[in-house]
């Protein structure tokens, strides 16, 4: 598992969020695929990340400081991606540790009344903001059914 260990490190000592969303992607493709890694344990790696370093928290972590900027009508890197694929990641990973899905269900909860709260602050000519986050709350949703 040194590879995996080497992934989950990256994820706990990266601030950079560009570097975050690689990390992200990477982990996301390993959790998406690894049911081909090893063939002895099909769900290996999303066993390792549910159980294992941190990961879960990590992401959680992540998600509720990027949910952040999306109170801040400045802000104009709205880390789309870095949540988007941080769900995916909770998502493919809940629905095989279901214990750590139902100790973190309510960070889940919570980013989506951020969610709710940011799409009813956008305004009607934002359009696009108010679909990215039609969009991420769906995927939330697919989270919190996930086990």
């Amino acid at each position: 598992m040194g590879g995996l260990e080497f992934v989950a490190g990256c994820l706990h000592e990266e601030q950079d969020k560009r570097l975050l969303r690689k990390i992200l992607t990477f982990m996301y493709d390993l959790v998406l695929n690894d049911d081909g890694i090893l063939v002895n344990d099909p769900q290996a790696c999303r066993k390792t990340y549910g159980t294992q370093m941190n990961v879960v928290d990590r992401l959680l972590n992540l998600l509720e400081v990027d949910s952040q900027v999306l109170s801040d009508p400045q802000a104009t890197n709205l880390l789309w991606d870095n949540r988007e694929f941080n769900l995916r990641i909770l998502f493919r990973v809940f629905q095989v540790v279901e214990d750590t899905y139902k100790e973190k269900v309510g960070a889940i909860k919570a980013h989506l009344d951020r969610l709710i709260v940011a799409i009813k602050n956008t305004t009607g000519s934002d359009q696009d903001k108010r679909e990215m986050l039609s969009k991420e709350m769906e995927l939330a949703q697919k989270v919190l059914v996930a086990p």
